[in-house]
């Protein structure tokens, strides 16, 4: 992780792994950072910090990469909402703010059950001519965006219009966002021009490696796990400090029940954390063991030098802009990770589900 620059609050990184077709960039931003550490923010919070760090982004972007700034202001854009939680990112309303409005909004609704696989249930293609597609959307393991992509590529094909360019920005995973790089990479190997750009919210964020972390707490396979291997400096300097939310099961939880339905998502958290303290009653769970599946506050334990070369940004000019060094870093996560095993799991918990909690 390179840093490429900062504006204000905010900074860009790049991520470009050897022989990718795809640029990956991961941005900071006030907005983002806040979303990311107060679980309690829902509802209309939830959608205006979200579409501000999108717009923040898209600003950061178009400084750092000109082929972008070029593509963005230049070819007509079509935007792809996925239902619902691509609604909340705002990527019509932050492309109009400097670029103009976009040529075309596209929707596409997609139906995972139990029973059956992967659909898409609804879907209403408009199309510039040529065109930039944009979208933005969670992505976990990368399943849904794949899918709609390849929906949006077969449409397009089937009208006659060439996509000259996707730029996807997202709350996402290393996982997901690896599975993008293959499936441009295999547009690519097709002999298709195109450019491709993916621009990641304040982190990649690891999946539950269930071989790994085991079954000790309740966790989902598209849980937000946090690390400090590839999240920016920025947001680890935040979330560090943030000890109310640094144990929560994820990062973002499901953004479209976080959007629209802000009571299913108290209800969400409140049973997890109901069933975090069962389970470390019944199992003798300590918060540490929470903090290492959740936070990656284990990485912190290790000596300065050994964490250094297990991060993606140790470089001195990669933090040189917030006005502290990796030692300062390297000690607050320190301080989190005493903090975890000096807490008991069931007071952290009991804090959690307090009459007034969320925020804290």
């Amino acid at each position: 992780m390179k840093y490429l620059l900062h504006s204000d609050d905010a900074a860009c990184y790049g991520l470009d792994p050897a022989g990718s077709p795809t640029r990956v960039l991961v941005c900071s931003t006030a907005a983002s950072r806040t979303l990311l550490t107060d679980p309690a923010v829902s509802g209309h919070r939830y959608r205006s910090l979200l579409g501000t760090a999108v717009s923040t982004a898209l600003d950061l972007v178009a400084e750092a990469d000109p082929a972008v700034a070029g593509a963005l202001a230049t070819e007509a854009t079509t935007v792809v909402t996925i239902l619902r939680g691509g609604l909340s990112f705002g990527v019509d309303s932050a492309l109009s703010h400097r670029f103009g409005s976009p040529e075309a909004v596209s929707f596409v609704g997609t139906d995972r059950g139990a029973a059956h696989p992967l659909d898409i249930s609804y879907e209403r293609w408009e199309f510039a001519a040529r065109q930039l597609l944009v979208l933005g959307d969670i992505i976990g393991t990368g399943a849904t965006v794949e899918k709609v992509l390849r929906a949006a590529r077969q449409a397009a094909h089937g009208r006659g219009v060439e996509i000259a360019g996707y730029l996807v920005l997202t709350v996402g995973s290393r996982q997901g966002v690896r599975r993008l790089r293959d499936y441009f990479a295999e547009l690519a190997h097709r002999g298709e021009r195109f450019s491709a750009v993916i621009v990641a919210l304040e982190a990649l964020f690891e999946l539950p490696d269930r071989t790994r972390l085991g079954q000790s707490f309740p966790q989902l396979p598209f849980d937000f796990l946090r690390s400090p291997r590839w999240s920016t400096p920025d947001f680890e300097l935040h979330r560090l400090g943030r000890r109310d939310s640094l144990f929560e099961k994820c990062a973002v939880y499901d953004g479209g029940v976080r959007a629209f339905t802000p009571g299913e998502h108290r209800r969400f958290r409140a049973d997890w954390w109901t069933e975090v303290r069962r389970r470390g009653s019944a199992a003798g769970l300590s918060l540490a063991d929470l903090g290492r599946s959740t936070a990656g506050l284990d990485r912190y334990a290790r000596p300065l030098d050994d964490w250094l070369e297990a991060i993606g940004w140790a470089a001195p000019e990669n933090v040189r802009h917030l006005g502290v060094d990796h030692a300062e870093l390297h000690a607050l996560g320190r301080r989190a990770h005493e903090y975890a095993e000096a807490t008991s799991l069931d007071a952290y918990a009991d804090a959690r589900l307090a009459p007034g909690e969320p925020p804290r």
